[in-house]
Protein backbone atom coordinates (compact mmCIF):
# COMPACT_ATOMS: atom_id res chain seq x y z
CA UNK A 1 0.00 0.00 0.00
CA UNK A 2 1.38 3.14 -1.11
CA UNK A 3 2.01 6.10 1.70
CA UNK A 4 -0.72 8.42 0.67
CA UNK A 5 -3.39 5.29 1.04
CA UNK A 6 -2.24 4.55 4.34
CA UNK A 7 -2.70 8.26 4.85
CA UNK A 8 -6.40 7.99 3.66
CA UNK A 9 -6.62 4.63 5.69
CA UNK A 10 -5.48 5.81 9.00
CA UNK A 11 -8.24 9.19 8.35
CA UNK A 12 -11.13 7.06 7.25
CA UNK A 13 -10.83 4.39 10.48
CA UNK A 14 -10.40 7.60 12.85
CA UNK A 15 -13.94 9.08 11.08
CA UNK A 16 -14.79 5.56 11.32
CA UNK A 17 -13.97 5.71 15.76
CA UNK A 18 -15.27 9.23 16.15
CA UNK A 19 -18.39 8.28 14.75
CA UNK A 20 -18.39 4.78 16.52
CA UNK A 21 -17.83 6.88 20.40
CA UNK A 22 -20.52 9.48 19.46
CA UNK A 23 -23.27 6.99 18.65
CA UNK A 24 -22.14 5.11 22.04
CA UNK A 25 -22.06 8.69 23.99
CA UNK A 26 -25.33 9.56 22.34
CA UNK A 27 -26.89 6.14 23.29
CA UNK A 28 -25.80 6.07 26.34
CA UNK A 29 -27.32 9.42 27.34
CA UNK A 30 -30.47 8.09 25.63
CA UNK A 31 -30.25 5.13 28.30
CA UNK A 32 -29.66 7.61 30.91
CA UNK A 33 -32.31 9.68 30.71
CA UNK A 34 -35.34 7.02 29.90
CA UNK A 35 -33.78 5.00 33.13
CA UNK A 36 -33.53 8.32 35.17
CA UNK A 37 -37.45 9.66 34.09
CA UNK A 38 -38.34 5.85 35.35
CA UNK A 39 -40.63 5.68 38.45
CA UNK A 40 -39.06 3.54 41.25
CA UNK A 41 -39.99 2.33 44.49
CA UNK A 42 -37.51 3.67 46.93
CA UNK A 43 -36.97 4.52 51.00
CA UNK A 44 -36.15 7.86 51.74
CA UNK A 45 -34.81 9.24 54.63
CA UNK A 46 -35.15 12.69 56.01
CA UNK A 47 -33.53 14.78 59.11
CA UNK A 48 -37.13 16.05 60.43
CA UNK A 49 -36.69 20.33 61.07
CA UNK A 50 -40.08 21.32 62.63
CA UNK A 51 -41.73 24.96 62.95
CA UNK A 52 -44.48 24.91 65.64
CA UNK A 53 -46.06 27.42 67.77
CA UNK A 54 -45.75 25.50 71.33
CA UNK A 55 -46.86 27.82 74.02
CA UNK A 56 -43.74 28.92 76.09
CA UNK A 57 -41.18 27.48 73.75
CA UNK A 58 -39.12 27.84 70.76
CA UNK A 59 -40.40 27.63 67.13
CA UNK A 60 -37.94 25.29 65.77
CA UNK A 61 -37.03 21.91 66.87
CA UNK A 62 -35.14 18.62 64.78
CA UNK A 63 -36.44 15.06 65.25
CA UNK A 64 -33.97 13.15 67.37
CA UNK A 65 -35.11 10.13 64.85
CA UNK A 66 -34.86 9.39 61.22
CA UNK A 67 -37.84 10.10 59.22
CA UNK A 68 -38.04 6.87 56.54
CA UNK A 69 -41.02 7.13 54.00
CA UNK A 70 -41.22 4.79 51.62
CA UNK A 71 -42.91 5.51 47.59
CA UNK A 72 -42.21 6.25 44.52
CA UNK A 73 -39.89 8.37 42.66
CA UNK A 74 -38.48 9.37 39.71
CA UNK A 75 -34.69 8.36 39.45
CA UNK A 76 -33.66 12.17 38.94
CA UNK A 77 -35.66 13.12 42.64
CA UNK A 78 -33.68 10.02 43.96
CA UNK A 79 -30.26 10.67 42.98
CA UNK A 80 -30.74 14.49 43.53
CA UNK A 81 -32.27 13.83 47.23
CA UNK A 82 -29.07 11.29 47.58
CA UNK A 83 -26.26 12.68 46.06
CA UNK A 84 -24.17 9.89 47.40
CA UNK A 85 -24.72 11.49 50.76
CA UNK A 86 -23.98 9.73 53.81
CA UNK A 87 -26.65 11.46 55.57
CA UNK A 88 -30.48 11.86 55.61
CA UNK A 89 -31.69 15.26 53.40
CA UNK A 90 -32.97 17.79 55.76
CA UNK A 91 -36.67 18.41 55.52
CA UNK A 92 -38.64 21.26 57.10
CA UNK A 93 -41.94 20.75 57.56
CA UNK A 94 -44.82 23.29 59.52
CA UNK A 95 -46.83 21.26 61.85
CA UNK A 96 -49.63 21.79 63.80
CA UNK A 97 -48.84 22.60 67.62
CA UNK A 98 -51.83 20.44 68.64
CA UNK A 99 -50.15 16.76 66.76
CA UNK A 100 -47.21 16.90 69.77
CA UNK A 101 -47.82 15.58 72.89
CA UNK A 102 -45.76 16.09 76.11
CA UNK A 103 -43.17 12.74 76.69
CA UNK A 104 -43.96 11.85 79.90
CA UNK A 105 -40.70 11.62 81.91
CA UNK A 106 -38.71 13.87 80.10
CA UNK A 107 -38.12 17.47 80.33
CA UNK A 108 -39.12 19.83 77.43
CA UNK A 109 -39.32 16.81 75.05
CA UNK A 110 -42.34 16.36 73.04
CA UNK A 111 -43.45 13.38 70.26
CA UNK A 112 -45.44 13.00 67.35
CA UNK A 113 -46.86 9.96 65.30
CA UNK A 114 -45.32 10.53 62.02
CA UNK A 115 -48.28 8.63 60.15
CA UNK A 116 -50.13 11.77 61.25
CA UNK A 117 -47.47 13.82 59.13
CA UNK A 118 -48.22 12.08 55.93
CA UNK A 119 -50.93 15.15 54.16
CA UNK A 120 -47.84 17.93 55.49
CA UNK A 121 -44.77 15.17 53.53
CA UNK A 122 -47.20 14.85 50.23
CA UNK A 123 -47.79 18.55 50.42
CA UNK A 124 -44.25 19.85 51.02
CA UNK A 125 -42.80 17.03 48.31
CA UNK A 126 -45.32 18.15 45.90
CA UNK A 127 -45.61 15.87 42.74
CA UNK A 128 -42.03 14.71 42.95
CA UNK A 129 -42.53 11.61 46.04
CA UNK A 130 -45.23 9.65 45.78
CA UNK A 131 -46.07 8.28 49.78
CA UNK A 132 -46.62 4.70 49.90
CA UNK A 133 -46.30 4.12 53.44
CA UNK A 134 -44.17 6.20 56.62
CA UNK A 135 -42.31 3.60 57.98
CA UNK A 136 -41.14 5.76 61.19
CA UNK A 137 -43.37 5.03 64.10
CA UNK A 138 -43.01 7.96 67.26
CA UNK A 139 -40.51 10.94 66.53
CA UNK A 140 -38.99 12.96 69.66
CA UNK A 141 -38.38 16.96 69.71
CA UNK A 142 -36.67 18.41 72.19
CA UNK A 143 -37.86 22.15 72.49
CA UNK A 144 -36.07 25.27 74.58
CA UNK A 145 -38.12 27.14 76.80
CA UNK A 146 -38.76 30.79 75.82
CA UNK A 147 -40.51 33.66 78.08
CA UNK A 148 -43.90 34.63 76.95
CA UNK A 149 -46.97 36.61 77.64
CA UNK A 150 -50.37 36.49 75.78
CA UNK A 151 -51.91 39.87 74.77
CA UNK A 152 -54.68 41.42 73.18
CA UNK A 153 -54.22 42.29 69.60
CA UNK A 154 -55.53 46.00 69.05
CA UNK A 155 -56.65 46.66 65.11
CA UNK A 156 -55.00 49.86 63.80
CA UNK A 157 -57.35 51.81 61.16
CA UNK A 158 -57.74 53.87 59.06
CA UNK A 159 -61.09 54.17 57.55
CA UNK A 160 -63.73 56.75 55.70
CA UNK A 161 -67.38 56.27 54.79
CA UNK A 162 -69.54 57.43 52.02
CA UNK A 163 -72.03 59.81 53.04
CA UNK A 164 -74.76 58.06 55.99
CA UNK A 165 -72.86 55.29 56.19
CA UNK A 166 -70.21 54.34 59.27
CA UNK A 167 -69.02 51.53 61.50
CA UNK A 168 -71.74 49.92 62.83
CA UNK A 169 -70.05 47.86 65.99
CA UNK A 170 -66.29 47.31 67.18
CA UNK A 171 -63.69 45.55 64.56
CA UNK A 172 -63.85 42.07 65.34
CA UNK A 173 -60.35 39.80 65.05
CA UNK A 174 -59.80 36.10 64.79
CA UNK A 175 -57.65 35.12 67.07
CA UNK A 176 -58.01 38.74 69.34
CA UNK A 177 -55.18 37.92 71.25
CA UNK A 178 -51.82 36.37 70.73
CA UNK A 179 -48.78 34.91 72.25
CA UNK A 180 -45.69 37.34 72.34
CA UNK A 181 -42.11 35.68 73.19
CA UNK A 182 -39.34 37.90 74.39
CA UNK A 183 -37.02 38.67 77.36
CA UNK A 184 -39.06 39.88 80.65
CA UNK A 185 -37.65 42.84 80.09
CA UNK A 186 -39.16 43.37 77.01
CA UNK A 187 -42.65 41.79 77.79
CA UNK A 188 -43.30 43.42 81.08
CA UNK A 189 -43.33 47.02 79.03
CA UNK A 190 -45.97 45.92 76.27
CA UNK A 191 -49.98 45.58 77.44
CA UNK A 192 -51.08 44.75 73.48
CA UNK A 193 -50.08 44.13 70.10
CA UNK A 194 -51.21 46.05 66.80
CA UNK A 195 -52.11 45.30 63.51
CA UNK A 196 -50.65 47.11 60.53
CA UNK A 197 -52.81 49.82 59.69
CA UNK A 198 -56.32 48.39 57.59
CA UNK A 199 -56.98 51.34 55.06
CA UNK A 200 -60.12 51.67 53.74
CA UNK A 201 -61.80 54.70 51.60
CA UNK A 202 -65.51 55.21 50.63
CA UNK A 203 -66.51 52.48 52.46
CA UNK A 204 -70.28 51.50 51.80
CA UNK A 205 -70.36 47.65 52.92
CA UNK A 206 -69.21 45.13 55.53
CA UNK A 207 -65.75 43.82 54.93
CA UNK A 208 -63.57 40.88 55.81
CA UNK A 209 -59.94 40.16 55.70
CA UNK A 210 -56.76 39.30 56.88
CA UNK A 211 -53.94 41.60 58.27
CA UNK A 212 -50.35 40.75 59.55
CA UNK A 213 -49.48 41.84 63.17
CA UNK A 214 -47.11 44.86 63.90
CA UNK A 215 -43.84 43.42 64.22
CA UNK A 216 -42.10 44.27 67.46
CA UNK A 217 -38.06 44.57 67.72
CA UNK A 218 -36.38 41.27 69.11
CA UNK A 219 -39.77 39.45 70.11
CA UNK A 220 -41.54 36.82 68.19
CA UNK A 221 -45.81 37.01 67.83
CA UNK A 222 -47.51 33.61 67.65
CA UNK A 223 -49.57 34.99 64.90
CA UNK A 224 -48.52 35.60 61.20
CA UNK A 225 -52.12 36.38 59.99
CA UNK A 226 -54.88 38.25 61.70
CA UNK A 227 -58.61 37.48 60.68
CA UNK A 228 -60.88 41.12 60.42
CA UNK A 229 -64.10 41.64 59.90
CA UNK A 230 -65.58 45.53 59.35
CA UNK A 231 -69.38 46.16 59.99
CA UNK A 232 -70.35 48.82 57.93
CA UNK A 233 -74.46 49.95 57.91
CA UNK A 234 -76.12 52.87 56.65
CA UNK A 235 -77.76 55.15 59.46
CA UNK A 236 -80.09 57.58 60.19
CA UNK A 237 -79.55 60.63 62.59
CA UNK A 238 -81.80 62.24 64.59
CA UNK A 239 -81.07 65.20 67.28
CA UNK A 240 -83.95 65.51 70.08
CA UNK A 241 -84.49 67.07 73.84
CA UNK A 242 -84.95 65.06 76.12
CA UNK A 243 -85.77 65.35 80.02
CA UNK A 244 -83.84 63.49 82.33
CA UNK A 245 -85.02 61.04 84.63
CA UNK A 246 -83.75 60.08 88.14
CA UNK A 247 -82.99 56.24 88.96
CA UNK A 248 -82.20 54.20 92.17
CA UNK A 249 -83.39 57.46 94.08
CA UNK A 250 -84.54 56.48 97.92
CA UNK A 251 -88.09 57.56 98.61
CA UNK A 252 -87.34 60.15 100.99
CA UNK A 253 -84.78 61.79 98.67
CA UNK A 254 -85.09 64.04 95.84
CA UNK A 255 -82.47 65.01 93.13
CA UNK A 256 -82.64 68.53 91.42
CA UNK A 257 -81.08 68.19 88.05
CA UNK A 258 -79.30 71.44 86.23
CA UNK A 259 -79.99 71.26 83.71
CA UNK A 260 -83.34 69.42 84.01
CA UNK A 261 -83.65 68.84 79.91
CA UNK A 262 -80.42 67.62 77.63
CA UNK A 263 -80.01 67.57 73.88
CA UNK A 264 -78.97 64.14 72.44
CA UNK A 265 -77.68 63.48 69.12
CA UNK A 266 -77.87 59.33 67.81
CA UNK A 267 -77.30 57.36 65.01
CA UNK A 268 -79.24 54.64 64.79
CA UNK A 269 -79.85 52.00 61.71
CA UNK A 270 -81.44 53.31 58.68
CA UNK A 271 -85.40 52.07 58.98
CA UNK A 272 -84.72 51.16 61.95
CA UNK A 273 -87.85 50.86 65.03
CA UNK A 274 -85.30 53.50 67.11
CA UNK A 275 -85.18 56.21 64.17
CA UNK A 276 -89.25 55.64 64.05
CA UNK A 277 -89.99 55.60 68.00
CA UNK A 278 -87.47 57.90 68.81
CA UNK A 279 -89.14 58.59 72.45
CA UNK A 280 -88.33 54.63 73.32
CA UNK A 281 -85.00 55.78 74.79
CA UNK A 282 -84.44 57.21 78.06
CA UNK A 283 -81.69 59.63 79.73
CA UNK A 284 -80.95 58.69 83.60
CA UNK A 285 -79.33 59.93 86.13
CA UNK A 286 -78.22 57.09 88.87
CA UNK A 287 -78.62 58.30 92.11
CA UNK A 288 -75.94 55.69 93.30
CA UNK A 289 -73.33 57.32 91.25
CA UNK A 290 -74.09 60.81 92.88
CA UNK A 291 -73.31 59.00 96.31
CA UNK A 292 -70.16 57.69 94.81
CA UNK A 293 -69.32 60.84 93.08
CA UNK A 294 -66.79 63.62 94.95
CA UNK A 295 -68.34 66.19 93.62
CA UNK A 296 -72.50 67.16 92.72
CA UNK A 297 -71.82 66.59 88.78
CA UNK A 298 -73.06 63.81 87.44
CA UNK A 299 -72.29 61.49 83.85
CA UNK A 300 -76.14 60.57 82.33
CA UNK A 301 -76.74 57.20 81.94
CA UNK A 302 -78.09 56.58 78.26
CA UNK A 303 -80.28 53.71 77.74
CA UNK A 304 -81.50 52.29 74.67
CA UNK A 305 -84.39 49.53 75.89
CA UNK A 306 -83.28 47.36 73.45
CA UNK A 307 -83.33 49.33 70.39
CA UNK A 308 -80.32 49.13 68.22
CA UNK A 309 -78.07 52.82 68.85
CA UNK A 310 -74.74 52.76 66.84
CA UNK A 311 -73.60 56.25 68.32
CA UNK A 312 -74.53 59.07 70.32
CA UNK A 313 -73.56 62.17 71.67
CA UNK A 314 -75.59 64.30 75.07
CA UNK A 315 -75.19 67.95 76.03
CA UNK A 316 -74.58 68.78 78.60
CA UNK A 317 -72.32 65.71 79.43
CA UNK A 318 -72.15 66.49 82.83
CA UNK A 319 -75.40 67.46 84.67
CA UNK A 320 -75.04 69.01 88.33
CA UNK A 321 -76.99 67.73 91.11
CA UNK A 322 -78.55 69.40 94.30
CA UNK A 323 -80.08 66.43 97.04
CA UNK A 324 -82.50 67.33 98.88
CA UNK A 325 -84.85 65.63 101.62
CA UNK A 326 -88.51 64.57 101.14
CA UNK A 327 -90.81 65.23 104.58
Amino acid sequence: MSRIGKIGFVKRFGRDWMVLLLSLLLAFFVWFIHNMSSDYVVYMQYRLNVKTNIAGYSPYSTANETLIVKGKAQGFYILKERDFKKTPSDLLLSVDAELFKKLSGEKDVFYLNAEDLEENLSATLGGHFVIDNIESGMLTFYFSKQDYKRLPIVARTSLTYKNQYMLASDIVLDPDSVTVYGSKEKLEQIENVSTKTIVFDGLSKSIRGIVQPESLENMRISEEKIKYFIKVDRYVEYTRKMMLSTINLPPNKNLILLPSQITIKYRTPFNSKASIYGNDISVDIDYNDFIKSKSSKVVPIFNSNGLTIYSYEIDPPVIECILTEIN
